[in-house]
């Protein structure tokens, strides 16, 4: 079961999901709000981050990530602070 993440903010949409394959199985309520492109991106990032393995130094592999992001989605990302956090 999952809620949106702006459940804060009174949105009450709600999905259930097959806990095996990941398939929506049941899909409850409505967004109450815009959505938000730039935060999906913002996430494969950092989960990119998450994931690299390489001797390159934070810095180093945190400008060849948000080199080529667009401007709008690397102005909602976290700190350089939080990033380096995120590569180590």
């Amino acid at each position: 079961m999952w809620h949106c993440e702006r459940k804060v903010y009174s949105c009450r949409a709600w999905i259930h999901t097959n806990a095996i394959t990941g398939d929506v199985r049941k899909n409850l309520g409505d967004h109450n709000h815009d959505s938000n492109a730039t935060k999906i991106e913002v996430v494969r990032m950092v989960t990119a981050a998450k994931e690299v393995n390489t001797n390159e130094g934070t810095a180093q592999v945190i400008n060849h990530m948000v080199q080529n992001l667009e401007q709008a989605v690397q102005g909602q990302l976290p700190s350089g602070h939080a990033l380096k956090k995120v590569v180590r």
